[in-house]
């Protein structure tokens, strides 16, 4: 949703939703993101796997959130009682990292495939960071 001010007051505007969806497509292409857009890569697809798993099986997210509510203070700030563990999921980002190990553990199997494509490039970055290490 885009907002523009009018007159002193502050409203949604087709215009305005238009003028900044132009804008951003071209400073993709003008900065040439746009070969890697949209992003492609591990993160994008365990979280595709992980919210596959959580709609398949929110029972995991139910007692992940009771197990963190006892355990994590941020875990308790961030959480909204009135919604469900699943919609927490959803619509909360942050608390995203709190449940994934969670989803993890259900079905590693899944997530597999995933650290067996990126394995040779995470060998070569712990190489790097062994490198930079002080001896």
């Amino acid at each position: 949703m885009t907002w523009e001010i009018s007159a002193g007051v502050l409203h949604e505007s087709e215009h305005a939703r238009r003028h900044a969806k132009f804008f951003s497509y071209r400073a993709i292409a003008l900065t040439g993101l746009y070969r890697s857009y949209p992003p492609v890569g591990p993160d994008t697809e365990l979280e595709h796997i992980h919210g596959q798993i959580a709609l398949e099986a929110p029972a995991i997210l139910d007692q992940a959130a009771s197990e963190l509510w006892v355990e994590d203070d941020g875990f308790k700030f961030l959480y909204n009682q009135g919604k469900s563990a699943l919609e927490n999921y959803q619509s909360r980002p942050m608390l995203k990292g709190y449940f994934h190990p969670y989803l993890q553990r259900h079905d590693p199997a899944r997530f597999e495939p995933v650290r067996q494509r990126y394995e040779v490039r995470i060998a070569a970055l712990d190489a790097q960071i062994a490198a930079l290490q002080p001896a």
